[in-house]
């Protein structure tokens, strides 16, 4: 699998009303914008994203958010979202860094069940960022976006540093290339080692041996001018001292033009990963990378799973190898990836659309409705190690540029229903009152944004209730400007 990425102008907007059970190519082709409501003029994160969650009883929290995203004079315009789901309004600040060394605190208010959008610097010299978030409650979640014009980019942060950071997903081959960054948020300086595994091969470039990184400080590392010319690569960071926070902003050649993808780097290996739905015939395909960090040999069960069928793959991941696992072409189709013998793994997702796709006519009945046409463009999806019954989707947007489908995905053997709801900030646009919808037994069920609130939500933060575990993301596509590729395919960010 190669890594994409790409800028994207737009966060993600939440809500729709396409109900489908298990449904053909649901891609999101993403939209071209960079407007937004800004709230000073950064943002926060924490670390693992499979361990992120948004925990309302405690009384602190940050959040990390290492990009490496870009900020200076650019064509991309780079922000935070900072969604709140508690019931009184919280107070914090962001704490920017860049890669020049330059550092900027922002004070940042968020009302409650509301959002404050955080825009980072546009001006001056051209630079990566990283951003930690600290707030007085922890009913908060944090997500960082890139919109620029090859479309937008969303992913969670995380809200823990460690001494290891592992990425699953990456690419060196032709056009394609790796930005890394390694982010230092604590008061403690750090010095980091990177290994990139390639197939069952390890290599240490010098360059990526014993790189000091400051107290609050971010380095990024360029993997391609070390390592090129592979098509599939996993990195394996270590530090001492300070822990690290890492990420990747992976560019992919789709077709004539390079799209970007954020990536959160994982904290631990895990025996299970679960990936929403996402498109996967036609012009769709998805891919799963699966890393094994460990000295004993993986033995990995890929499967794609809708209410029609669950098709699997076993492969065998040797210690240090990634391999890559096509999933099974079909409906749209949520993942599942284990470690049967008990061997930790990291495992991403690729979605890639090769070329425009028309969606079918609309269908009689309340299973399936018409989809948006979709436009080619990569995505890249962190997995979560468990389904949970609540999830919030940070930001949204619903207008003439953009707007979102809503992924909703039952690993139980029951049929489940949820709810959508966006929080009640002033500054959110109009949708309806929340009804129960129902997804099937193994299967998922899509919610177009833009058929419930039209036009008028430039920000539309969510929040999903279902009543017994999902598994929660979101497909950004675009509206409007045929100029706009790519699309973002996040995973929402779940709520003890």
């Amino acid at each position: 699998m190669s890594a994409a990425r790409g800028p994207g102008p737009l966060r993600r907007a939440v809500v729709g009303g396409l109900v489908v059970a298990c449904l053909a190519l649901v891609a999101v082709a993403s939209a071209a914008r960079v407007g937004r409501r800004t709230t000073g003029t950064l943002a926060p994160g924490p670390s693992d994203a499979s361990a992120a969650s948004v925990a309302s009883p405690a009384t602190s929290a940050a959040w990390y958010c290492a990009g490496p995203l870009p900020v200076g004079a650019r064509p991309e315009a780079s922000s935070i979202a900072i969604a709140n789901v508690g019931d009184r309004a919280l107070r914090g600040e962001v704490r920017l860094s860049e890669s020049t060394g330059r550092s900027l605190t922002v004070p940042v208010a968020v009302g409650p069940s509301d959002e404050a959008v955080v825009g980072l610097p546009r001006s001056g010299r051209r630079a990566f960022a990283a951003a930690t978030v600290l707030v007085d409650g922890a009913s908060v979640g944090v997500e960082e976006l890139i919109h620029g014009p090859a479309g937008p980019v969303a992913s969670p942060c995380v809200s823990e540093a460690g001494t290891e950071q592992l990425l699953a997903a990456g690419s060196t081959a032709g056009a394609d290339d790796v930005a890394l960054a390694l982010y230092v948020p604590g008061a403690t300086p750090g010095v980091a080692s990177v290994t990139v595994h390639v197939g069952s091969q390890a290599l240490a470039p010098p360059a990526f041996q014993g790189i000091p990184v400051a107290a609050g400080g971010l380095v990024v590392l360029n993997v391609g001018h070390y390592v090129s010319g592979r098509q599939l690569l996993a990195l394996a960071v270590t530090s001492t001292g300070g822990r690290v926070v890492a990420g990747a902003l992976e560019v992919h050649l789709v077709g004539r033009a390079l799209v970007s993808a954020l990536v959160p780097g994982a904290l631990a290996p895990r025996t299970t990963w679960y990936f929403p739905g996402a498109p996967a015939a036609g012009a769709a395909r998805q891919a799963l990378d699966v890393y094994n960090p460990g000295p004993r040999p993986a033995r990995v069960l890929v499967a794609s799973k809708c209410a029609a069928g669950s098709p699997a793959t076993t492969v065998t991941v040797g210690p240090g190898a990634v391999v890559e696992v096509p999933a099974a072409p079909g409906p749209l189709r949520w993942t599942l990836v284990t470690s049967t013998n008990g061997v930790g793994i990291v495992a991403q997702r690729a979605a890639t659309v090769s070329r425009a796709l028309v969606p079918p006519p609309r269908h009689a009945g309340p299973s399936l409705t018409a989809l948006p046409p979709l436009r080619p463009g990569f995505g890249l999806t962190t997995g979560t190690a468990a389904a949970h019954e609540r999830w919030l989707v940070p930001g949204g947007e619903s207008d003439r540029h953009a707007s979102v489908l809503l992924s909703v995905s039952n690993p139980s053997r029951r049929a489940l229903t949820f709810t959508v709801e966006r929080l009640a900030g002033p500054s959110v646009g109009g949708m309806p009152a929340p009804a129960a919808l129902v997804v099937p037994a193994q299967g998922t069920t899509v919610v177009d944004l833009a058929q419930l609130v039209g036009a008028r939500a430039p920000v539309l933060p969510l929040v999903v209730t279902a009543s017994g575990p999902v598994v929660v993301g979101s497909l950004l596509y675009s509206r409007g400007s045929g100029q706009a590729l790519g699309f973002s395919a996040p995973l929402a960010i779940p709520v003890e």
